[in-house]
C-alpha cells in the first residue's frame, strides 16, 4: 500500500530532515500516511550499518521494536510534514 500524501510504499522508510518514518507504524494507522518520528526516537547500532543506512539507525521506532501490542501510532503525519 503506498502513501495517500506521497504515494511512496508505506513499508519502506523515509527520512525527512531529522524525522524518520516507522514502516510499522505507517503501515497501521488510519490515515494511510507516513508516519515520521525524530530520529532519536529509533536508536542506531553498528550491527545496522550498510551502503543504504550508513549511520546504522534502526527500521521500527523504539515503542514498535520494544513490545508485542498492537502499535498505536502517534507521530507526525507525512501530510504534516510539507
Amino acid at each position: 500500500m503506498n502513501c495517500r500524501h506521497c504515494g511512496l510504499p508505506l513499508k519502506d522508510s523515509i527520512r525527512l530532515g531529522n524525522y524518520k518514518s516507522c514502516p510499522n507504524c505507517s503501515q497501521n494507522n488510519e490515515y494511510q500516511e507516513h508516519i515520521f518520528y525524530p530520529e532519536g526516537n529509533f536508536g542506531f547500532t553498528g550491527k545496522r550499518i550498510t551502503v543504504n543506512n550508513q549511520d546504522g539507525i534502526q527500521s521500527w521506532c523504539e515503542p514498535c521494536r520494544s513490545t508485542d501490542s498492537a502499535c498505536t501510532p502517534n507521530g507526525t503525519r507525512c501530510s504534516d510534514m510539507s
